[in-house]
């Protein structure tokens, strides 16, 4: 049995304004990401399957977003551990599942063997100082619902281990269509929106610019939700101010016009 300190929230505002990023790929992945069959769970021998989606996915975010970005071999669990206490923003594009029977077994796989399991009993004693951490892996919003405590899931432990939000997964999380949703989802960040704002642009964008006859359909783009605070995130960062300020002198006039 492992044992907690109760659901304490130990977050903490980061003075490290970049974030953190972690894919299950190399950068540049010679795999098609074209696959509708491809998904980010570890069942049906998929935590041997490539998942080239989340190299592109993390390079999306890099192109919006300041950070430190580690692709395959370098994205271990040891070096997640060692660095994730320091960022404002944590994203993992990897594989997930729920374990329904034993929730605290729930996992996250980095790259690597067996020893790369990120287990939930393990992020429960992680000291984590993150506004946002977004879970691009399947099922990490789901898991056993206890009475008094609600769902054990990925999330809860990071929330628990004192994130002071989540973007999480009901179900499993396409391959094909993850990256497009993220790359979205950040560039509203950026503009400042609130982060179920942000999320709920990223969808409809991927919905009128992306979506085919089989990626239109809910289960391929809907998965994702937003756990926690919702506020927007500030940056202390001149690209920022700037992307902001170049927003208001583009919609000023058409406010003024109205």
């Amino acid at each position: 049995a492992y044992h907690y300190k109760g659901f304490n929230n130990k977050y903490t505002p980061s003075n490290n304004n970049k974030i953190l990023a972690y894919s299950f790929e190399k950068e540049q992945s010679d795999d098609d990401i074209s696959s509708y069959l491809k998904f980010r769970d570890l069942s049906n021998d998929a935590m041997e399957g490539v998942i080239p989606g989340t190299s592109e996915e993390i390079r999306q975010i890099a192109s919006i977003f300041d950070g430190d970005y580690y692709y395959a071999n370098m994205a271990s669990k040891s070096s997640f551990i060692e660095n994730c206490e320091e960022y404002k923003i944590l994203h993992l594009a990897v594989h997930g599942i729920a374990d329904d029977k034993r929730p605290d077994f729930s996992r996250l796989k980095f790259y690597g063997q067996e020893q790369n399991y990120l287990h939930a009993f393990e992020i429960y004693n992680l000291k984590l100082n993150a506004e946002l951490a977004i879970l691009s892996a399947c099922e990490s919003g789901t898991g056993q619902v206890k009475n008094g405590e609600g769902v054990m899931s990925l999330g809860r432990a990071f929330s628990i281990a004192g994130a002071k939000s989540m973007v999480l997964s009901k179900w499993e999380i396409s391959d094909i269509t993850a990256p497009v949703i993220m790359k979205y989802f950040y560039s509203a960040l950026a503009a400042g929106k609130r982060k179920s704002e942000a999320l709920r642009i990223a969808k409809n964008q991927f919905l009128e610019n992306d979506a085919d006859n089989i990626t239109s359909v809910p289960y391929y783009w809907a998965s994702f939700y937003v756990m926690g605070d919702d506020s927007p995130i500030e940056f202390n960062q001149p690209w920022h101010q700037s992307y902001r300020l170049l927003s208001i002198m583009i919609l000023l006039p058409l406010i003024t016009a109205a």
